[in-house]
């Protein structure tokens, strides 16, 4: 459908019937007297916006936590699994890993700054 140009206000507002009735709705839905499929798909369209919406912000704000936990499961298993020598070189080779990550990281973004194409005045610069 292309790009909308219509303005909403702050709080948009239905008759008191239309907004009973979704109120009905939203209560039979929720205690599965109607499915979702029987809902018309611009209703089904706004639920599955709100429930995707609503997801990504639990997701995201659960994130750090689940790293966090995901590190202390890590080193907790590598412990219980390996000497404290074959934890001790494990440990140095993941560090020795992230380096040359960084390192190369480092530079692919100094050859992609250094291949940029001049700007019009650095360009005409370069030519006189």
């Amino acid at each position: 459908m292309g790009e909308s140009t219509r303005a909403y206000p702050d709080r948009i507002s239905l008759s008191d019937t239309a907004e009973h009735y979704l109120g009905l709705l939203a209560d039979d839905l929720q205690l599965g007297r109607v499915e979702l499929h029987q809902l018309p798909p611009s209703l089904a369209k706004l639920i599955a916006y709100a429930h995707q919406d609503g997801y990504d912000a639990g997701r995201r704000s659960r994130d750090t936590e689940v790293e966090n936990l995901t590190r202390t499961a890590d080193h907790w298993y590598l412990r219980a699994n390996n000497t404290p020598a074959q934890a001790r070189e494990i440990m140095a080779a993941r560090v020795d890993q992230g380096l040359i990550a960084a390192f190369n990281q480092q530079l692919h973004e100094a050859a992609l700054t250094r291949d940029q194409p001049a700007s019009g005045d650095d360009a005409r610069r370069e030519v006189a």
